[in-house]
């Protein structure tokens, strides 16, 4: 897992790029209930329409053109088979602005080297 973590670390900068063009979101707190996901279009798995209790969620925030984001797709694949059966459901978001022309190809391509739930939000 310490290789994960400078993948991990790369990928808040894309992250950071993509709030950027994010709506203001509800107050959060620490512990609190997370806001169910409102998603336009499931890509890939099976569709996450609430947060189960009990489970945990890793939720990423990623983009074809962002080279980081690529590098961690094996690692969060690899993730998910390991914590698969002790609850853990990993979701890959993309909001790129040229929408599923380019996602969905590009998870095609991936094929079982993109081993989660991935879904495209117009955001």
């Amino acid at each position: 897992m310490n290789g994960l973590l400078p993948v991990v670390g790369a990928c808040v900068a894309c992250v950071a790029h993509v709030a950027a063009f994010a709506q203001p979101a509800a107050s959060l707190d620490v512990g609190g209930k997370a806001p169910a996901l409102t998603i336009d279009t499931w890509v890939k798995g099976q569709p996450v329409t609430a947060f189960a209790p009990g489970s945990v969620y890793v939720v990423e925030f990623w983009a074809t053109w962002c080279p980081p984001c690529r590098e961690s797709i094996p690692h969060l694949s690899k993730l998910q088979a390991a914590m698969r059966p002790k609850g853990v459901t990993v979701i890959g978001i993309s909001s790129e602005e040229e929408g599923l022309g380019v996602i969905r190809p590009f998870v095609e391509r991936m094929g079982a080297r993109m081993d989660y739930t991935v879904a495209f939000d117009k955001g």
